[in-house]
């Protein structure tokens, strides 16, 4: 699940800036707000990297290590939620743009979710995870190979796949 890889030192510094943990509660912390377990070996590699650039602190309580946001951490953290919230509204407006442009209406769906990404919430939604991301890339590939027979046939399946899925949601 690429999407958390790339975000996990965000995503340590959003939970550490609530409260301090050892690397077992932060691994769960994360699976509890992302739907993801990272590894031991992907966080305690970063939390020394965090502790070695001064952005966390770490406190020995008996064996266990707790780690908690130092001020500068704090400073970064804000920094990186500033750089996101621009990125995100270059996206909005590209969005918006492409809706003009290509006549869709695609921003009444991706709007709302990018918004909710904005507004804090950690990461989107990974309940589909990693099922509607590989959709997504087979999509784009019938897309691209223009193969017309490929077309037809996906976009068959995807009038079924769509009845389906609405009677789903209207149960």
């Amino acid at each position: 699940m690429s999407i958390f890889k790339g975000h996990l030192k965000i995503i340590v510094l959003k939970i550490l800036e609530k409260k301090e943990l050892c690397g077992y509660e932060l691994i769960s912390e994360i699976e509890k707000e992302t739907g993801w377990k990272p590894s031991f070996g992907s966080i305690y590699p970063l939390l020394s990297n965090l502790n070695k650039n001064a952005l966390v602190e770490i406190k020995k309580q008996g064996k266990t290590k707790k780690y908690s946001l130092t001020k500068k951490g704090k400073s970064f953290l804000a920094d990186m939620i500033a750089r996101k919230n621009e990125i995100l509204e270059k996206i909005m407006e590209n969005v918006k743009l492409f809706d003009v442009v290509c006549g869709t209406a695609h921003s009444k769906h991706v709007l709302p979710m990018l918004d909710e990404i904005k507004r804090g919430k950690t990461t989107p939604p990974v309940y589909l995870e990693p099922e509607m991301t590989h959709f997504g890339h087979l999509m784009f590939k019938i897309i691209f190979e223009k193969d017309k027979e490929k077309i037809k046939k996906t976009k068959k399946f995807l009038s079924e796949f769509n009845k389906k899925v609405y009677g789903l949601v209207n149960q």
